[in-house]
């Protein structure tokens, strides 16, 4: 188990590698109960993983700063 977070309607979740690196299949499921399948990519050298799941029109993004002051 571990947490991440929808990056974009067409369903990629940054997460960390470590949580995804040694499973067979991936399971999403999401604060409100949907359950995904779901397929990964991952970069162990950054602990960083994307895991696609099908897009949703339910799905909410994280919301990320445009600019910085």
């Amino acid at each position: 188990m571990g947490s991440g977070f929808i990056m974009s309607k067409e369903g990629y979740i940054l997460t960390n590698n470590h949580v995804v690196e040694d499973a067979d299949q991936i399971k999403v499921k999401l604060a409100g109960g949907k359950e995904f399948d779901g397929s990964r990519r991952r970069d162990p050298k950054t602990d960083l993983a994307l895991v696609k799941i099908a897009g949703d029109s339910d799905l909410h993004l994280l919301n990320w700063a445009t600019r910085m002051i």
